[in-house]
This record gives C-alpha cells, sequence and structure tokens, in this order.
C-alpha cells in the first residue's frame, strides 16, 4: 500500500525520467543499427585543434596525418650485415599476417633498377633536366655539344643506360635523367639504400635494416585489448640476442607509451581516492545503498552522455570524454544532497518531501552548469562541441535521477541525526579572512603579471625519456626525417600544384635549403613541355648523330630515325603524372602528392632543413597557393585560440547566471555568490604562477570544471540559508555537512590527479584542486 501511494506520488517524474533515457538510448541504437554503426575515435591526434581557417587546408593537413601518424620504421642493428639482416627478416616473419599492421615491408624489391630504367627510357621526352634543356635551346652549338657527349659516354667507361636502348636513344637522355635521379636520391639525408635484397645503413660502425610499416585502425587502437606495438615488443625484444639490437621509431610508439604510462597512473590514481571516498561516504552514512546508487547514477549518466553525443554528433572521440568527469562531481553532488536529508532530516517524512525541500538549489545548481555547456556548444571546435554535449546530457541524467528516482526510496527505519558542529568565528575574523585570502591572490597575479597569460606548448606536454629518445634520435638519423616543418601546395589542378612546387625549388635559401617535392619525380606539363622542345631540337640532327655513334648504313639510319621521330610525335599528349611513377619513386612521394581533396589539388614540399620559419612564412604569403605547416606549433596556436573561446564563453557564461540568481536572491546575496568563481579563479591563476606552471588549454579545463562545482557549493548553502526558520533552526548543518563531502569527495579525486606525471592530467588536477579548495574556503567563510 504505502510502495503504490510512493509510486503514484513521483509518476510524473519517473515518467520524466523514462522518457528523457529512453529517447537517448533508443535514439542511440537506431543511429548504430541504420546508420553508420558505432564511430569511436581513438586516435590521439584527432582532438587536437588546428590554427587553419580554410576548411580544405585542414582536411589535407588531416590527410598527411592520417597517412604518416601510423607509419613507423623497426630497425635490426648488427655489427655484422648479415646477422643484422637475419633478425630483420626473423622479426618481419613473426609480425607478417597480423591485421594490426595496414602494411609491412622488409626488401627493397621496389627499388628494382630494371623497373626505373624501363620507366625513364618510356617517358625520356619529357623528362630532361630544366638545366640540360636550357642549355641545349641556348644556341646550335649547345645541341652540338650535347650530341658529342652521348658519343663519348657510349664509348666510354660507364654509363647509367643500358646500351641496348642506344638505337633508340642514340643521344643517351636515359643516362641523363638516370644521373638526375640518382642525384636526387643520393642528395637526400637518408642513409638508406638497397643492399642484397633489403634496405640498408651503415652507422657508427653498426649496420641497420630496415622494416617499414604502418598501423592499421585496430593496431593503433589506444583503447582496446590488441594493438599493434605491444605485438611489435612482444616479438621483436626476444630477438634482441648476438649483440643485436633493435630500433623502433613512430609516432604510433610515442602514443602507445603515453598512452599506457597515462592510464597506469590514472588507474592507480583512481582506485585509491575511490577507496578513499567510499570509506569516508560510509562511515557517514553507515550504509552501502547511498553509494551504491551514487554508482548507478554516474554510470547511467555516463551512458547517457555517450548515447547523446554519438547520436547528435555521429561519433564519439575517446580522450575527449576524459573532460566530461564533471559528471563525477555534479552526480555525487546531488546524490549526497539526497541522501543526506533521507538519512539524517528527521523534519521529513518522505523522499518527495525532501525533494521540495532540495529541488530549489539542485535546479538552480543544474542551470547554472548547463548555461556554461550549452555555450560550449556553438564552439568552432569538433572537441568543445563532444565536451559541450557530453557533459550537458550526463548532468541532465544525473539531476533527473536524483529527483525522479530517489524520492521512491522509503526512509530508512533508523533515522540518524549527523551534522557538522557550527562555525563559530565571528564576523569580522571571517571578513578579515577572506580579505586576506584575496589580497594576496591579487598580490601575487601582480608580482608575477607577465606569466598571467595563455601560453600552450604542445611538446612541453610529453617528453621522451630513455630507450624511445635514443631510438627516435637514431632514426632521425638513419631515415633524414628531421625538418619539423613543411609548405602545403594548394591549386585549382595537379598541373597548378606542380608548378608552384617548382616554383618553390628556385627559392632556396629563403628560409629553407633543399627539399623533396613530387615535382622533382613527375614535373609539371609546362616543364615537361619545356623538356620536349630540347629533345626536338635534338632530333634535327638525329640521322647525323646515329651515323656518329656507329650506323654506317643509310636504311638503318633512316629506319631508326623514322623509329625515333614516330615514338617522339605519338608521346606527344603522353605526360607523366604523379600517379604513373615508379613504385621506387611513389614510395617516396606517397606521403607527398595528396591529390584532390574538396574542389582543390594538394602536395607537400618538404624542406631538408629549414633556415628561419619567418622566411618561410614571408614566402609562404608572397608565393599563391601556400602555406607554410609546423605541426607543433599550429596546435599550440590552435590551443591557444581555444583557451580564449573557453575563457570568454565562461565570462559570458558568467554574466547569464548572474543575472539569472538576480531573480532567486538579493543583491547582497548575489554578491556572495558572484565572490566564489572569482576566489576559484583567482586561486588557480596565483598556484600556477607560484609552482612556475604554465597557464594553458589543460588549466582552462580545470577552471571549467570548478566554475560548475563552485557555484554549487555556494547556491547549496545560500538555499539553507534562506529555509532557517524556528521550525528548521535543528537541520540547518546538513547541508554544510553535503557541501564539505562533496568537497572532500572531490578533491581527493581530482588532488591525486596532481601527483600524475602525465602533463595534461597533472595540470587539470591542480587547476580543479587549487579552484575547489577556493571555492569551499570562500562559500563557509560568507555563511
Amino acid at each position: 500500500m504505502k510502495k503504490n501511494i510512493i509510486l503514484r506520488q513521483n509518476k510524473f517524474f519517473v515518467c520524466l525520467w523514462g522518457f528523457f533515457h529512453a529517447v537517448l538510448f533508443v535514439g542511440f541504437l537506431a543511429s548504430v543499427f541504420f546508420g553508420k554503426g558505432l564511430n569511436v575515435e581513438s586516435n590521439l591526434f584527432s582532438m587536437m585543434p588546428s590554427s587553419l581557417s580554410a576548411k580544405e587546408i585542414q582536411a589535407a593537413d588531416s590527410l598527411l596525418s592520417e597517412r604518416t601518424g601510423n607509419n613507423f620504421f623497426i630497425f635490426a642493428g648488427n655489427a655484422e650485415f648479415s646477422k643484422a639482416k637475419e633478425a630483420a627478416l626473423e622479426a618481419f616473419e613473426k609480425l607478417s599476417g597480423h591485421d594490426e599492421f595496414s602494411f609491412l615491408e622488409v626488401n627493397a624489391s621496389s627499388f628494382s633498377s630494371e623497373e626505373i630504367a624501363s620507366f625513364v627510357h618510356s617517358k625520356r621526352f619529357n623528362l630532361l633536366p630544366k638545366a640540360t634543356a636550357d642549355e641545349i635551346k641556348s644556341s646550335d652549338d649547345a645541341a652540338s655539344a650535347f650530341g658529342d657527349e652521348a658519343f663519348s659516354k657510349i664509348y666510354g667507361a660507364f654509363s647509367l643506360a643500358p646500351l641496348e636502348n642506344m638505337d633508340s636513344d642514340p643521344f643517351m637522355l636515359d643516362d641523363i635523367i638516370l644521373r638526375g635521379y640518382l642525384s636526387l636520391l643520393s642528395s637526400s639525408a637518408s642513409l638508406l639504400s638497397p643492399k642484397d635484397g633489403v634496405l640498408a645503413a651503415e652507422l657508427d660502425g653498426l649496420w641497420y635494416v630496415a622494416i617499414r610499416g604502418g598501423m592499421s585502425k585496430k593496431g593503433s587502437s589506444l583503447g582496446g585489448g590488441k594493438n599493434g606495438v605491444a605485438l611489435v615488443y612482444k616479438e621483436c625484444l626476444p630477438l634482441e640476442k648476438d649483440s643485436c639490437r633493435f630500433v623502433f621509431s613512430g609516432t604510433p610508439f610515442h602514443s602507445y607509451k603515453s598512452s599506457l604510462s597515462a592510464s597506469k597512473e590514472i588507474s592507480v590514481i583512481g582506485i585509491l581516492s575511490m577507496i578513499a571516498v567510499v570509506l569516508i561516504l560510509f562511515f557517514v552514512f553507515k550504509s552501502f545503498l547511498p553509494i551504491a546508487l551514487s554508482v548507478f547514477a554516474v554510470a547511467l549518466s555516463c551512458a547517457a552522455a555517450f548515447s547523446a553525443t554519438h547520436l547528435l554528433l555521429g561519433k564519439v572521440q575517446l580522450t575527449a570524454l576524459v573532460f566530461g568527469t564533471s559528471l563525477i562531481g555534479s552526480c555525487i553532488d546531488y546524490s549526497l544532497h539526497f541522501f543526506i536529508h533521507w538519512r539524517a532530516d528527521l523534519s521529513l517524512q518522505s523522499g518527495s518531501e525532501i525533494r521540495r525541500k532540495i529541488f530549489t538549489g539542485l535546479l538552480l545548481s543544474l542551470a547554472s552548469t548547463e548555461i556554461c555547456y550549452l555555450l560550449l556548444f556553438f564552439a568552432p571546435f569538433e572537441l568543445l562541441r563532444q565536451v559541450a554535449v557530453f557533459s550537458f546530457a550526463g548532468i541532465m541524467s544525473s539531476f533527473l535521477t536524483s529527483v525522479c528516482i530517489y524520492p521512491c526510496l522509503s526512509l530508512p527505519k533508523k533515522r540518524l541525526p549527523i551534522s557538522i558542529q557550527k562555525f563559530n568565528l565571528k564576523k569580522k575574523y571571517r571578513c578579515m579572512l577572506l580579505l586576506a585570502f584575496f589580497a594576496f591572490s591579487l598580490l601575487t597575479v601582480l608580482v608575477h603579471r607577465k606569466d598571467v597569460c595563455i601560453r600552450n606548448d604542445i611538446a612541453s606536454l610529453y617528453k621522451m625519456e630513455g630507450r624511445l629518445k635514443e631510438d627516435t634520435i637514431l632514426s632521425a638519423r638513419l631515415t633524414g626525417q628531421t625538418s619539423p616543418a613543411w609548405f602545403l601546395v594548394s591549386g585549382d589542378d595537379a598541373e597548378s600544384v606542380l608548378q608552384t612546387e617548382e616554383l618553390l625549388l628556385l627559392q632556396e635559401g629563403h628560409g629553407f635549403s633543399g627539399g623533396i617535392c613530387t615535382s622533382l619525380f613527375a614535373p609539371s606539363k609546362k616543364r615537361q613541355d619545356e623538356s620536349r622542345a630540347a629533345v626536338e631540337i635534338l632530333l634535327s640532327s638525329l640521322e647525323g648523330q646515329l651515323a656518329n655513334i656507329g650506323f654506317d648504313d643509310e636504311l638503318s639510319i633512316n629506319e631508326n630515325s623514322l623509329a625515333i621521330k614516330n615514338e617522339f610525335a605519338n608521346s606527344l599528349n603522353s605526360y607523366v603524372l604523379p600517379s604513373d611513377l615508379p613504385k621506387a619513386f611513389s614510395s617516396l612521394t606517397e606521403n607527398l602528392w595528396l591529390g584532390k581533396i574538396g574542389k582543390k589539388y594538394y602536395s607537400v614540399f618538404m624542406p631538408r632543413k629549414i633556415i628561419s620559419k619567418d622566411e618561410c612564412r614571408l614566402l609562404a604569403e608572397k608565393i599563391p597557393g601556400l602555406v607554410f605547416m609546423n605541426k607543433a606549433e599550429d596546435i599550440s596556436l590552435g590551443l591557444d585560440q581555444l583557451s580564449q573561446f573557453i575563457a570568454k564563453t565562461f565570462l559570458l557564461a558568467f554574466v547569464l547566471i548572474a543575472l539569472m540568481l538576480k531573480f532567486f536572491y538579493g543583491f547582497r546575496q548575489l554578491a556572495k555568490i558572484v565572490l566564489v568563481p572569482l576566489a576559484s579563479v583567482l586561486s588557480i591563476v596565483a598556484v600556477f604562477v607560484l609552482s612556475g606552471t604554465r597557464i594553458e588549454f589543460f588549466c582552462m579545463t580545470g577552471a571549467v570544471l570548478v566554475f560548475g562545482l563552485g557555484l554549487d557549493y555556494i547556491i547549496y548553502m545560500a538555499e539553507s540559508s534562506k529555509r532557517k526558520s524556528s521550525l528548521q533552526r535543528e537541520e540547518c548543518g546538513l547541508e554544510p555537512l553535503a557541501v564539505l563531502l562533496s568537497f572532500v569527495t572531490t578533491a581527493i579525486s581530482f588532488g591525486a590527479l596532481a601527483f600524475s606525471s602525465f602533463v595534461p592530467v597533472h595540470v587539470i588536477g591542480l587547476a580543479v584542486f587549487a579552484g575547489l579548495c577556493a571555492a569551499v574556503a570562500t562559500t563557509f567563510l560568507q555563511s
């Protein structure tokens, strides 16, 4: 009978709770089964914002990151080449066939000299180097001298071109082109070259044999049980014997190391802090029921948040979920305020009465927090939209569970009056302490005002250490991959992109030295036409050249001459395109030529050495279709813009929340409420400048979490002070207890994170702990 009454009293609320969650879960399942399926991203780079404005440029940058971010090198090193090769082949055999890798190569078959020679001969009319073509066209004597030089090569000691092609290539164009390609490859900073069927290099007395590979989506996943890097370590490390040592290099290894160390730390810290929180709550409630229901509310809110994010945005970024940790604090806040009254408020006789008493405070707390996340949803950054939707839906779920489901519980048979002692410090001393805190914080900020600025440096978030650092340095020497920046070239068609690359090659010395790009292997049509124009000049003396190199039969001279001229005429529109390159060259250009993205074509020009970044930027401004890219600086600038957007958004949210609260509180009470977030911000800034910690994106993220939780504390206390009538005086200690418990549990959870060596987690933990301490101190000093 009693249960039926309780259900009738809460029928509307239970239906509201059920409708909200049903919409989210049914919508999520529909999007998975009838849409594009479950889409969960675990790529660490996809969370990073970009300062690039054009969407197509961002897409090109993303494509380049996708192609290169999953690639890696494994080198087997030994003093003896044979043993290094043996170890590399054994490692390759053990790793082959696993779907954690998109490709895996150990042999150098792609560098087939026969394939290169065949390609060059078939396209010889179009591939003369610009300097050679210009020289031939400069005068008749130059063209004649070119023919004499070809004669010397045919009968000299050494020629790169096969002499069996002499009858179709009497001017030895193949040799000129092959020497150009050879010079291009030898000028590369890479020490790797084909040797005995593999790619190898000798450095500091050791031979290194390369295994080149790429991680598949499954292999690069950091959230699953199987990871390609873990498999590499498992198979390769046991092979380190007989003085053989493996060298591991590539983004996947760094992502795996940072993710593994961070997850281990957070797991240990999380377990210890959770045990401490559970023990505190059990000590207060003397029952596991409030704890179990609080955990249920947290789990349900996370599920609702995940469903809402996937339903509205089409995917969920796992690395963005760490910023949804405000759910835990809010869930525990709502649960604590209900269960404190459920356990100890002797004046209340049902869950409905508890809801009625705490509803205004919880609603204002919800509104103030949701306003912040609603504004974040309109941010021009995918990461912030993910955080906004995840947190908005999750906190709404937690609120509904607290006001709709908890009141259905029967009150415990044994009510235990629990409270804290009244804070008896005289008002003037509390005012003095409050003024002293603000004075100290302001003085600290003023003294260190030069350090009070938002500065993001992506390089500071991860420090290479130990063996992986040594391997990365050694791999850079072997592969020549040292440039931290590059040029992104764009154009309306492939031809304009290749011409811009060729123009950029002429600018060597203006901020960079050397460079590798697609047009060095597949020139623009304009450059190929120039080559053909030079060849046409040579063909005017073709018969004489054939006679000069040994064709003494007039018939054979005429036949060969006709065949060569016909071949030249038939190849008029047979241009060399990037897609036509042999594997030996395409393996070098696959990460340079991005192709068509949207309405434009894109490629990468990779300088061998950056001399001046400022000059490179000026050069990019002068040449249309050119953008100078520095990934680390670009991400850092993007994080700066993101941090500034967060600051502006929450300033606007602060004003809107203050206007909303004005309808519920007088000016004096509103001033007290406003002081709490100000105190939190001042405290965070003061702690960061005193500790020498950079104020950046993750600090701003911590401030976001504190903003909502700190406002909750003062709102709950303000609601408690409104209820201090003579009939409720004996219960007035419950609200401070709920606030104090909320602070202690949240401070333990986030304060422990400040001990993490993983920089983002450490910064968030430090910011939240400093801000919460200031918020709760300011709240109690004003109450």
